[in-house]
Protein backbone atom coordinates (compact mmCIF):
# COMPACT_ATOMS: atom_id res chain seq x y z
CA UNK A 1 0.00 0.00 0.00
CA UNK A 2 0.82 3.30 -0.43
CA UNK A 3 2.98 4.69 2.29
CA UNK A 4 2.56 8.44 2.16
CA UNK A 5 -1.20 7.95 1.34
CA UNK A 6 -3.33 11.16 1.19
CA UNK A 7 -6.64 11.30 2.36
CA UNK A 8 -8.69 13.76 0.52
CA UNK A 9 -9.31 16.65 3.08
CA UNK A 10 -13.15 16.84 2.40
CA UNK A 11 -13.39 12.65 3.82
CA UNK A 12 -10.87 13.62 6.63
CA UNK A 13 -13.59 16.54 8.02
CA UNK A 14 -16.46 14.48 7.40
CA UNK A 15 -16.00 11.34 9.10
CA UNK A 16 -13.35 9.55 11.02
CA UNK A 17 -11.06 6.60 11.02
CA UNK A 18 -12.23 3.55 12.51
CA UNK A 19 -9.20 1.62 11.16
CA UNK A 20 -6.97 0.29 8.13
CA UNK A 21 -7.62 -3.12 6.40
CA UNK A 22 -5.00 -4.75 3.68
CA UNK A 23 -6.14 -2.36 1.41
CA UNK A 24 -8.89 0.25 2.28
CA UNK A 25 -9.34 2.59 5.12
CA UNK A 26 -12.54 2.12 6.95
CA UNK A 27 -13.93 5.67 8.54
CA UNK A 28 -17.60 6.66 10.28
CA UNK A 29 -18.87 9.27 8.37
CA UNK A 30 -20.38 11.80 10.95
CA UNK A 31 -24.01 11.39 10.60
CA UNK A 32 -26.06 9.64 13.17
CA UNK A 33 -28.79 9.30 11.06
CA UNK A 34 -27.04 6.19 9.64
CA UNK A 35 -24.16 3.54 10.10
CA UNK A 36 -22.43 5.26 7.08
CA UNK A 37 -19.21 3.62 6.47
CA UNK A 38 -16.35 4.65 3.64
CA UNK A 39 -13.66 2.49 2.60
CA UNK A 40 -11.36 4.30 0.56
CA UNK A 41 -8.37 2.41 -0.68
CA UNK A 42 -5.01 3.45 0.17
CA UNK A 43 -3.76 4.74 -3.76
CA UNK A 44 -3.56 7.81 -4.45
CA UNK A 45 -4.34 9.39 -7.56
CA UNK A 46 -7.41 7.48 -7.99
CA UNK A 47 -10.85 8.32 -9.32
CA UNK A 48 -12.88 5.86 -10.42
CA UNK A 49 -13.04 1.70 -9.85
CA UNK A 50 -11.36 1.18 -13.35
CA UNK A 51 -8.27 2.92 -12.03
CA UNK A 52 -7.33 0.12 -10.31
CA UNK A 53 -5.97 -3.10 -12.00
CA UNK A 54 -8.46 -6.08 -11.48
CA UNK A 55 -6.61 -7.71 -8.76
CA UNK A 56 -6.79 -4.71 -6.81
CA UNK A 57 -10.57 -4.22 -7.74
CA UNK A 58 -11.27 -7.66 -5.80
CA UNK A 59 -9.83 -6.85 -3.06
CA UNK A 60 -11.84 -3.66 -2.53
CA UNK A 61 -14.55 -6.11 -3.22
CA UNK A 62 -13.47 -8.65 -0.47
CA UNK A 63 -13.22 -5.72 1.64
CA UNK A 64 -16.71 -4.02 0.92
CA UNK A 65 -18.17 -7.87 1.41
CA UNK A 66 -16.27 -7.85 5.13
CA UNK A 67 -17.54 -4.66 6.03
CA UNK A 68 -21.24 -5.21 4.63
CA UNK A 69 -21.55 -8.58 6.58
CA UNK A 70 -20.48 -6.73 9.81
CA UNK A 71 -23.26 -4.10 9.44
CA UNK A 72 -25.76 -6.77 8.77
CA UNK A 73 -24.90 -8.12 12.09
CA UNK A 74 -24.59 -4.98 13.64
CA UNK A 75 -26.91 -4.44 16.99
CA UNK A 76 -27.51 -1.06 18.91
CA UNK A 77 -29.61 -1.49 22.22
CA UNK A 78 -30.00 -5.20 21.03
CA UNK A 79 -31.70 -4.30 18.15
CA UNK A 80 -30.62 -5.02 14.14
CA UNK A 81 -30.11 -1.81 12.60
CA UNK A 82 -29.38 -3.52 8.82
CA UNK A 83 -32.58 -4.30 6.96
CA UNK A 84 -30.71 -3.32 3.35
CA UNK A 85 -26.69 -2.48 2.85
CA UNK A 86 -26.30 0.52 0.01
CA UNK A 87 -23.58 -0.02 -1.53
CA UNK A 88 -22.12 3.47 -3.82
CA UNK A 89 -19.18 5.49 -5.47
CA UNK A 90 -20.32 8.30 -6.70
CA UNK A 91 -17.52 10.63 -6.27
CA UNK A 92 -19.37 13.67 -7.85
CA UNK A 93 -18.62 16.19 -5.36
CA UNK A 94 -15.10 13.90 -3.28
CA UNK A 95 -13.15 13.08 -6.10
CA UNK A 96 -10.93 10.50 -4.35
CA UNK A 97 -12.34 6.83 -4.99
CA UNK A 98 -14.30 6.02 -1.82
CA UNK A 99 -17.04 3.47 -1.35
CA UNK A 100 -20.08 4.18 0.33
CA UNK A 101 -21.49 1.38 2.74
CA UNK A 102 -24.88 2.35 4.67
CA UNK A 103 -26.76 0.24 7.05
CA UNK A 104 -30.68 1.00 6.08
CA UNK A 105 -33.62 0.47 7.93
CA UNK A 106 -37.24 0.99 7.12
CA UNK A 107 -36.98 3.47 10.48
CA UNK A 108 -34.34 5.62 9.63
CA UNK A 109 -35.22 9.36 8.22
CA UNK A 110 -35.05 8.89 4.34
CA UNK A 111 -36.44 5.46 3.61
CA UNK A 112 -36.69 4.61 1.01
CA UNK A 113 -34.77 7.38 -0.39
CA UNK A 114 -30.69 7.80 -0.91
CA UNK A 115 -29.64 9.34 2.20
CA UNK A 116 -27.12 11.27 -0.10
CA UNK A 117 -28.31 14.95 0.32
CA UNK A 118 -30.50 14.79 3.43
CA UNK A 119 -28.99 17.10 6.13
CA UNK A 120 -26.38 15.16 8.54
CA UNK A 121 -26.29 15.13 12.66
CA UNK A 122 -23.21 14.96 13.65
CA UNK A 123 -22.19 12.45 16.43
CA UNK A 124 -22.04 13.42 19.99
CA UNK A 125 -18.29 12.85 21.55
CA UNK A 126 -18.82 9.76 23.60
CA UNK A 127 -21.11 7.80 21.18
CA UNK A 128 -19.01 8.24 18.33
CA UNK A 129 -15.99 7.02 20.54
CA UNK A 130 -18.47 4.16 21.50
CA UNK A 131 -19.95 3.48 18.04
CA UNK A 132 -15.91 3.46 16.06
CA UNK A 133 -14.50 1.41 19.09
CA UNK A 134 -17.83 -0.95 18.52
CA UNK A 135 -16.60 -1.20 15.17
CA UNK A 136 -13.17 -1.62 15.01
CA UNK A 137 -13.31 -4.63 17.71
CA UNK A 138 -16.08 -6.40 15.08
CA UNK A 139 -13.92 -5.36 11.62
CA UNK A 140 -10.32 -6.39 13.30
CA UNK A 141 -11.74 -9.54 14.54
Amino acid sequence: MTENFILDSSLSQTSFKICDLTFSQVRLVNNKNFIWLLLIPRKNNLRELIDLDFQDQIELLKEINWISKILKKLKINNQNICEKINIASLGNITPQLHIHVIARHSEDICWPQAPFGQEAQPYEKEELEDLVKDLKEKIEK
